[in-house]
């Protein structure tokens, strides 16, 4: 989080090597922060960013959301 924005849930769905580029998205799928490794770390170590373990409730939303998306273009 920033100054004067509230935390924010976001899951990490793609890690792209070649960039060293870690993609998060919120429960609608949407993307919603980009990181490259060394940044996420920095992050993490000054306390901007918290690792949270596995939440079964947000994998469920965003399994259905991609679930809608594939019918979608079906």
């Amino acid at each position: 989080t920033g100054e004067g924005k509230d935390a924010v849930r976001l899951k990490l769905a793609v890690r792209i090597n070649a960039s060293r580029k870690l993609v998060f998205v919120d429960r609608l799928g949407l993307n919603r922060r980009e990181f490259l490794v060394d940044e996420l770390v920095d992050h993490v170590v000054m306390g901007r960013v918290r690792v949270l373990g596995s939440s079964a409730d947000f994998d469920d939303a965003l399994s259905r959301v991609v679930g809608r998306i594939r019918v979608g273009r079906n």
